[in-house]
């Protein structure tokens, strides 16, 4: 099961990208940024090498939620 992303905290992504993934600690701020600004797949980080993207893509996932059946209302729909 891969990891999910938006369970590491600022501190944690960054160290993660330092020592996990051997790229410069800045990453991990970007990165950040991006999981919180609603990208639903790596490739949508456009200020990340494709290379960084492809390591996160084999072990990792973004945590998105899907809706998977939505109700409505008969009242107030």
């Amino acid at each position: 099961m891969k990891k999910n992303l938006k369970d590491y905290t600022l501190e944690e992504l960054t160290k993660l990208v330092k020592d996990d993934l051997n790229e410069p600690a800045f990453r991990g701020k970007q990165i950040f940024k991006w999981l919180y600004s609603g990208v639903d797949d790596f490739d949508e980080m456009t200020n990340i090498s494709k290379g960084i993207r492809e390591k996160l893509k084999e072990e990792y996932s973004l945590g998105n939620l899907k809706i998977v059946k939505k109700y409505i209302s008969d009242i107030d729909e």
